[in-house]
């Protein structure tokens, strides 16, 4: 008996996963809508929900990557399905039984009741009334991925999650009693889960709990394909780690021997991945190294503890080592972010990247605008808040370079590796908007001739040069009448 996957819609191998948003009234943000692509860039003032709404995408694809593994499993099922399952089950004899439908209905399962939790912990608040937009009653979002197609809405009065999707899970008591590298095989060729019945033949209830198996084999071998293998949420706050690190290492090992029973917020996830640092070199290990020493000019290495743990996180320089929270404030922005890259993110997962330009000098925030290019070169997703025009006009530059490229142009002033094709990219400017205090987003033009073109966001740079030239004709004024 084998069952089918032919129905999935998985995307190709390499292709981006499938995320859109739909946002009203969460935090400062009146309505949004977002499509993720390799880059992703959220422009805007302080204050206008960039953060809500880089916390949200966090949110979507840290649950939805927890799904390829077997926590989904302590809920029990609903009369229809447990039905549905055992219909499949009665059917065993018939060669082929269909079953993704099932399979995509535990993973709205999954979301449906562990969503709400992971964002309102991400944005570190107590209930949805302290993230409904001030001044409304609810706020909902409507999430499309490659896996989930569900609405969730907060409410101010009364407290209360509202989620519109299926509850359907595994009855936990439906114990396997086979080890699934004997049961399954997956042909990849054929596009198929192939199952193979023990001998002698098991009874009608060993039939139901091989079934849960299968139905559970598919959920994780969908999930891979459509999902990201994790997300990494780089905080604005990061700088400050280093001098809490140690303080915080405590309480962590209290609660936790991985980072996510670590993860009550995007801050402490960020500390527990440290802390939880791989000491083998990733696939951005290389790209890295010659970032670090052009942004530092030396190297971020770490000390271990003896039971392998993290411990403190150095600063070598000409010879000499310092830790990290005696050095300067770029050196801590910069180093938890080139550790990360360096032993742990895959381009299987998604960065997200807060205000990168926090505590770097201008030099240095066009050269991780280039780093940032790079990367999404090599692979990798990520998203972007920021609100430093020199680091969006250097990824306009490397935007420009690609589309003159895409043009026949080729390269000269912006390397190959840092140039960008316009479908790689998505930029959204956060708006006030005319009749309420709330932001609404906008998306940028990308053009050949202007690269990002965002004007809202550019508002002040222009101020100041209309300003300077006003001063400049008051001077020649002066000259003129003097």
């Amino acid at each position: 008996m084998y069952i089918t996957s032919a129905d999935l819609a998985g995307d190709e191998a390499g292709t981006l996963p499938r995320l859109n948003l739909g946002v009203k009234n969460l935090g400062p943000v009146e309505s949004a809508n977002i499509s993720l692509k390799p880059l992703t860039i959220l422009l805007g003032p302080n204050n206008c929900g960039k953060s809500h709404i880089a916390k949200l995408i966090h949110s979507v694809v840290s649950c939805e990557a927890k799904t390829s593994t077997h926590r989904f499993l302590p809920f029990s099922p609903p009369r229809a399905v447990r039905q549905k399952v055992l219909d499949m089950a009665k059917c065993i004899d018939g060669g082929q039984v269909a079953c993704s439908d099932v399979a995509v209905d535990l993973m709205k399962a999954y979301m449906s009741r562990f969503f709400p939790t992971v964002l309102l912990g991400n944005l570190s608040a107590a209930a949805w009334g302290d993230i409904v937009r001030y001044g409304s009653r609810s706020c909902s979002i409507a999430i499309h991925s490659g896996v989930i197609n569900s609405q969730v809405r907060g409410h101010t009065k009364p407290r209360a999650v509202n989620v519109t999707a299926p509850t359907i899970c595994v009855d936990p008591m439906l114990k396997i009693p086979y080890s699934s590298d004997d049961m399954f095989r997956f042909d990849g060729e054929k596009n198929e889960l192939r199952y193979r019945i023990p001998q002698p033949r098991i009874s009608y209830t060993q039939h139901l709990e091989a079934m849960m198996a299968a139905l559970a084999s598919l959920f994780e071998y969908h999930a891979i394909q459509n999902t990201f293998r994790d997300s990494f949420y780089i905080p604005s706050e990061r700088a400050g780690v280093p001098e809490m690190y140690k303080s915080a290492i405590g309480g962590i090992l209290d609660t936790t021997a991985s980072p996510d029973g670590a993860s009550r917020s995007t801050t402490l996830e960020f500390i527990a991945r440290l802390l939880f640092l791989s000491n083998t070199r990733g696939v951005f290990a290389d790209a890295v190294d010659n970032m670090q020493h052009a942004m530092t000019g030396g190297r971020i290495s770490v000390s271990r503890h003896e039971m392998g743990h993290v411990s403190d996180i150095h600063y070598e320089y000409e010879g000499h080592k310092t830790p990290v929270h005696a050095s300067s404030s770029s050196i801590k922005s910069i180093s938890p972010l080139l550790l990360l890259l360096k032993h742990d993110i895959t381009n299987r997962d998604l960065l997200i990247l807060e205000e990168p330009e926090t505590n770097l000098d201008l030099e240095n925030q066009t050269r991780l605008a280039a780093f940032v290019a790079r990367l999404v070169r090599l692979g990798l997703c990520i998203v972007v808040t920021t609100h430093s025009t020199h680091f969006v006009d250097k990824l306009s530059n490397c935007l420009r370079s690609g589309m003159l490229h895409d043009a026949g142009h080729g390269y000269s002033a912006v390397s190959e590796d840092e140039s960008i094709s316009r479908d790689k990219l998505a930029v959204y400017q956060f708006i006030r908007s005319n009749s309420t205090e709330g932001y609404t987003t906008k998306p940028a033009e990308l053009t050949e001739y202007e690269g990002i073109r965002a004007p809202e966001f550019t508002k002040t740079d222009d101020n100041l040069y209309e300003e300077l030239l006003a001063l400049d004709r008051q001077a020649n004024n002066e000259i003129d009448n003097g």
